[in-house]
């Protein structure tokens, strides 16, 4: 029913199993960095957008002589298009991480400050691991 040529090319069973073998090793170690870069990106675009809010803020304080009431309308003098928050993960300080699933940035209650889902511009970024020496005996 069936001929064989003894010269056909092609891939045993075996070999197409070491190949999915070696794929999927590859793809557990590149996905968690994948990941972890989606984060730290989310997190640099925080930092970067209530950074550039709040130097908007302190200047309409200047100029103006008391803190916005509305993001998009005070501050449009300073800021042509405010950013939204991405959505997603973002890293903590405190070493944990946030879903940002607010739609908007925000005032703080003193209206002298932007927020990202009622965190403040210093409380985003990577744990930082303490930087004193430690004791020796």
């Amino acid at each position: 029913m069936y001929k064989f040529i003894a010269d056909e090319k092609g891939f045993t069973l075996l070999e197409m199993l070491i190949v999915m073998v070696i794929l999927s090793i590859l793809s557990s170690v590149a996905v968690p960095h994948f990941q972890q870069a989606i984060i730290m990106a989310n997190t640099a675009k925080v930092q970067a957008d209530l950074s550039a809010l709040n130097t908007a803020i302190n200047m309409h304080i200047i100029q103006e002589g008391f803190a916005p009431h509305d993001l998009q309308k005070d501050l449009s003098p300073y800021i042509k298009n405010i950013a939204t928050p991405p959505k997603g993960r973002c890293f903590l300080r405190n070493g944990t991480t946030i879903n940002i699933k607010s739609p908007a940035y925000t005032l703080n209650k003193d209206r002298d400050a932007a927020l990202c889902q009622e965190k403040a511009y210093h409380e985003f970024g990577q744990k930082r691991e303490s930087s004193s020496p430690s004791p020796t005996k």
